[in-house]
Formats: structure tokens, C-alpha cells, sequence
């Protein structure tokens, strides 16, 4: 390393100590602020520098031991003086920037420079993240950690070879869809619980359809009539449907990139049906009213986690049978079938099977739209037997609509 390169590092080490030390000066901390910070990332730093230029290899250790004490011994002295219990944040900042000094002369400055700016954030954004963690109640708690336990703990101990007909059950990859699945629905519970309550009902029920667009619509079926007008339920229920479709591209994108460049212009443009019947239909229902949002639960159990794997692993196979001894016309039936209840299991095991070149990306994304036209069928199901024939009737003309739009492109798109 030439000495122009060990000085670059060097300013660089300053630099990042003097962000973090910035915003603890701004709050007036006592312990270490705009100086110190700098000091002790520089620390960190020279122990690195020197402990390899001299083969001391210890030196770095007992540097971030004689830190450490120093931090201690002011932190018992300000308590004393203080009367008052402190925190250990600005400690454990101070041990992170020693040893992000020590990075930036060893190792990648991109990490070291990400983890300064992850520190200056954290410290920055106290009172936000510490409302929002005081906002969370026991379901989003939970679903986090359930979250943690589907993705951290059974996806690595799941094997990652084939089984079964048509070698088409995968532990690992089936329990890897599971993951994308319980992530998209856990953003979308996330955003729905941030600004859906205050964003309205159509807005609530589009955030809900990222979570669930069958228990957006359960939720919203029952509210029709009460809380809301018929006509806006209706309205809230198709936008909560045409999110579908994001989730749709979302998950192409992840699992069959090839696929969705076919398959991206007529989900596009089956969205943009949607949308423009949602946009009549208000014009249509002008209502004002502020109605509950849809009731929406947790979206990371591990039951729900099991029965979606569950549910995927049998499409799966379901797919590749019916592409041998059907053809196309069985992956149609199919799509038809299994989209009643879910499009995700159709949809990402259709991509699956376009990716290991089974099934054509042109036949594919006609099987998914399919699949999402199906259930539709089955939501205005729901909306009959749970908000009646005044809420059916507004929810039928919206479907049976976009299902007319879907089967002509499923039909005639080039």
C-alpha cells in the first residue's frame, strides 16, 4: 500500500468519524461528539495499520480493549455526576467506528463507508424508530418473528434436490417460495399498517389486496352496507384486486425474469383495465364516507407458511403432469382450478417451470392470466355470500368486465 493510498484511508477514517461525531455533537452528548469520534475511527485505523506493518497482530485487539475501558470509565463518571441512568448507544457507536477505521485500512471501503452511514441513521432517527416500535402491537411483533423463523431457520436446513414425479418437488426451492410469498405479504402488511388507516378506504383496501386481496375482500364484504356504502366497497375490492397484479409482476421478476419481458405488457395491460374500471366506477359511486379499514391479520404464521408450501409443492407437480399429458389445454384447466383459491402457487410455479425450460414464456403468462381471471370468479363468491346481492351485483359488473378484457387478451394478444 503506497503512502498516497494509506493517507487517502487515513482522511477517509476522519471523515467518517466526524459524520457520526456530528450528530452526536448535535444532541449534545457528553461522552464523545464531533472530536472524539473522528479519534477513535482513526484509532482504530492506525492499530490496523501498524499491527500489519510491524506483524503485531494483537495490537488491534488490545486497542479496541483500551477503548472499550476508556468508554467505561467515562460512562460510570457521567452516571456519577449525572444522577441520571444512561444508554449504551453511544458507547457501542464508538466501539462500531474503531472498528470501522480498522475496515477502511484493511478491507472494503464500501463496507466500512455503508456502516457509518447505517450508524449515523440509527443514531439520527432515535424518536422515529423508537415510535414506530412503540406503534407495533403483539401481531406485527409476532409476525416478525415469525418471519425470522420461516426465513433464518428452516430455509437452511431444507434440502436443495428433487423428489418425487417429474422431480418436481424441491424442499428447499418450495420452502424458498414460501419465503417470497410471507416477504411480499409482510411489506404489504407493513405499508397497510403505516398509511392505510389514514390514506382512506380505497387506499386501505388496494394496501390490503398486497397482503391479501381474498381477505381484503372478505373484510370489505363485511363492512359493506355498515361502515360503507355498497358502491364503495365494490370500488375498494377491485383496486385490492388489481394489486394482484403487481404482486404478479413482483414475483415473475424474482423467479422467471425471462418470462416476465413476454409476460410484463399484457399484465400491464390488464392492469390498466382495472384501473380505468375503478376510475368509472367512481365516477359512477361518489359517495364520501370514512368507512374502517379491512380488517387484516398476520401475515407470517407458520401455519399459513406450511399450507401455502404445501399448495405450491402440488401445483407443482399438478403443472408438469398436466403439461405431459395434457398439454395445453391442462395447464389451462389448471391455471382455472387452482387460481379460485390462489394465484401465487400457479404463478410462481408456471415461472418455475419456464425457467428449467418446460413450459414456453408465451403459454405461460396466458396460464397465469388465467389464473388471476379465476379468481376473480371466486372473490365475487365471497362479495355474495358475505355482503349480499346489493354489494354482488356493482362487484359483477367491475369482474365480469375486467374478465371480458382478460380473456381477449389471453385470446388474441400477438
Amino acid at each position: 500500500m503506497s503512502d498516497t493510498d494509506i493517507l487517502y484511508r487515513l482522511a477517509l477514517v476522519v471523515g467518517l468519524g466526524m459524520l457520526v461525531g456530528m450528530q452526536r455533537e448535535r444532541v449534545d452528548d457528553p461522552l464523545a461528539g464531533f472530536r472524539t469520534f473522528p479519534l477513535i475511527a482513526l484509532a482504530g485505523a492506525l492499530a490496523a495499520l501498524l499491527g500489519k506493518h510491524l506483524e503485531l497482530p494483537w495490537l488491534l485487539p488490545a486497542g479496541l480493549l483500551a477503548v472499550t475501558a476508556t468508554l467505561v470509565g467515562g460512562s460510570l463518571v457521567l452516571a456519577r455526576t449525572s444522577g441520571e441512568p444512561r444508554g449504551m448507544t453511544t458507547e457501542m457507536a464508538a466501539l462500531v467506528m474503531y472498528l470501522v477505521g480498522a475496515q477502511v485500512v484493511g478491507g472494503e471501503l464500501l463496507v466500512a463507508a455503508s456502516i457509518s452511514g447505517a450508524v449515523a441513521v440509527l443514531l439520527h432517527f432515535k424518536a422515529g424508530l423508537h415510535g414506530l416500535v412503540d406503534r407495533l402491537t403483539e401481531t406485527d411483533v409476532k409476525a416478525v418473528m415469525q418471519f425470522v423463523l420461516i426465513t433464518l431457520i428452516i430455509l437452511p436446513v431444507l434440502p436443495d434436490q428433487t423428489y418425487g414425479p417429474y422431480d418436481a418437488f424441491n424442499p428447499f426451492e418450495t420452502w424458498l417460495m414460501v419465503v417470497l410469498i410471507v416477504a411480499l405479504n409482510l411489506g404489504g402488511y407493513v405499508a397497510f399498517r403505516l398509511i392505510g388507516g389514514r390514506g382512506g378506504s380505497l387506499l386501505a383496501g388496494a394496501l390490503g389486496g398486497l397482503v391479501s386481496s381474498t381477505a381484503a375482500t372478505a373484510s370489505l364484504s363485511r363492512q359493506s352496507g355498515a361502515q360503507m356504502t355498497h358502491g364503495l366497497a365494490a370500488i375498494a375490492i377491485m383496486l385490492a384486486s388489481t394489486v394482484v397484479l403487481g404482486r404478479v409482476i413482483i414475483e415473475l421478476g424474482v423467479v422467471a425474469p425471462a418470462l416476465l419481458k413476454a409476460a410484463i405488457f399484457p399484465l400491464a395491460a390488464l392492469a390498466v383495465v382495472h384501473l380505468v374500471i375503478c376510475a368509472v366506477a367512481l365516477l359512477r359511486f361518489s359517495e364520501h364516507q370514512a368507512p374502517e379499514t379491512p380488517e387484516i391479520g398476520n401475515p407470517a404464521q407458520l401455519r399459513s407458511a406450511i399450507a401455502f408450501g404445501a399448495l405450491y409443492a402440488v401445483v407443482k407437480v399438478l403443472v408438469a403432469a398436466a403439461d405431459a399429458w395434457a398439454g395445453d389445454r391442462g395447464l389451462y384447466l389448471l391455471a382455472t382450478v387452482a387460481g379460485l383459491t390462489d394465484v401465487d402457487a400457479i404463478t410462481l410455479s408456471t415461472g418455475q417451470m419456464v425457467t428449467q425450460g418446460k413450459v414456453g414464456s408465451d403459454l405461460a403468462w396466458r396460464v397465469i392470466v388465467t389464473a388471476v381471471l379465476s379468481n376473480l370468479v371466486f372473490k365475487a363468491g365471497i362479495t355474495l355470500t358475505m355482503g349480499g346481492v346489493r354489494l354482488f351485483r356493482p362487484v359483477a359488473v367491475m369482474f365480469g368486465t375486467a374478465i371480458v378484457f382478460g380473456l381477449g387478451i389471453v385470446l388474441f394478444w400477438p
